[in-house]
């Protein structure tokens, strides 16, 4: 007996679907990978990272946008929803809907257990080879450490780590330090997690 292919959509069928779901999924080549909710631990994280970049862009023509900004990487076939993006130029969509942007310059990922090795795996590759993307931080849920990838101008990627509260975050592609102690603030690491 055969196995049953799986079903494949298009882009245009992911994003049909995708607008009219309660809840929100990836796309990856034909595929549809749900969401699992986020812990209170991770939202004050994205909450943090929000507020702290909102403060030193908004003199800026660069804003920050959260997680139900759905993001398209060319040549189309993965479609993400990162943690937060942040967009310079004017705004690129995919369509007339306004909902899926094409021209992210920073995109910021809170790894948990459940994400980290897709965050680090495939979503890192794609978000490499989007040529607005500037800056790539990765910031890590169980213990204070944020991981800043920065593009050169060879198209090679300079990684400069954190690991402090007294630490700052430099993301020189759009002029920003974010004190450490500042995305972390009010989250409280389990004693086994912290390496405070």
């Amino acid at each position: 007996m055969s196995a049953v292919p799986k079903l494949r959509l298009t882009p245009t069928e992911y994003l049909a679907l995708e607008r009219k779901a309660d809840l929100k999924s990836q796309f990856f080549r034909g595929e549809m990978f749900a969401m699992a909710g986020a812990s209170f631990e991770h939202n004050q994280i994205v909450a943090n990272l929000i507020g702290a970049f909102r403060n030193e862009l908004r003199d800026s023509t660069c804003q920050i946008l959260p997680s139900d900004m759905r993001v398209a990487i060319e040549p189309r076939y993965h479609f993400t929803y990162p943690d937060a993006v942040v967009v310079c130029e004017e705004p690129r969509f995919v369509d007339e809907q306004f909902d899926t942007l094409l021209n992210p310059k920073v995109i910021m990922e809170v790894l948990s257990e459940s994400t980290e090795k897709y965050d680090l795996g495939r979503k890192f590759s794609a978000y490499r080879n989007m040529l607005s993307v500037e800056s790539i931080l990765f910031v890590r849920l169980d213990f204070p450490h944020v991981d800043v990838y920065t593009r050169s101008d060879d198209e090679s990627w300079l990684l400069v780590g954190a690991s402090k509260l007294s630490d700052s975050v430099a993301v020189t592609a759009i002029g920003v330090i974010v004190a450490m102690s500042e995305i972390y603030r009010n989250v409280v690491f389990k004693p086994e997690d912290s390496n405070l």
